[in-house]
């Protein structure tokens, strides 16, 4: 009886640990999902600025390939139609296999569209920042030097 209670601690410390563990690599990957998100929005940040002051409409393809890499990203996820889908929700004539396909089809489509992700929201970000400066950024100079 006193092996079969400790089995059971044993295992219920391994689910524990298990859990914990999960959670640990789960913050990890955030962690470097958002440093990624950092250095990538420094560089194009870099590039745009650099490349804006060298040629007067370079700002045109950067809003381009913030178009495409939305319309991209929203197109090749079928625009979402996917989302929110379970077993019960297909056609019940579906058989099960292609159920499983269907819906293994679209989280393998939102993994390989990842990267578009982590260069359209620094892209955006960049550009929303550009945006503020034309119009507010001398206001913003003028009350900083007042201080």
């Amino acid at each position: 009886m006193a092996d079969r209670k400790r089995t059971y601690k044993n295992a219920e410390r391994r689910a524990v640990e298990s859990r914990l563990d999960q959670a640990a690599r789960d913050r990890r990957e955030r962690l470097r999902t958002l440093l990624y998100l950092l250095a990538i929005t420094v560089a194009i940040a870099i590039l745009y600025y650099v490349s804006c002051n060298l040629y007067a409409y370079a700002f045109l393809g950067f809003y381009a390939a913030a178009i495409l890499l939305g319309f991209g990203y929203v197109f090749s996820n079928y625009a979402f139609t996917r989302n929110g889908v379970t077993l019960d929700m297909l056609p019940p004539t579906m058989p099960l296999a292609d159920k499983k396909k269907y819906l293994a089809e679209r989280d393998n489509r939102k993994e390989k569209t990842k990267w578009m992700l982590m260069l359209l929201i620094p892209l955006l970000f960049v550009i929303g920042l550009d945006i503020l400066i034309l119009f507010w950024g001398e206001p913003v100079i003028k009350f900083f030097r007042s201080l």
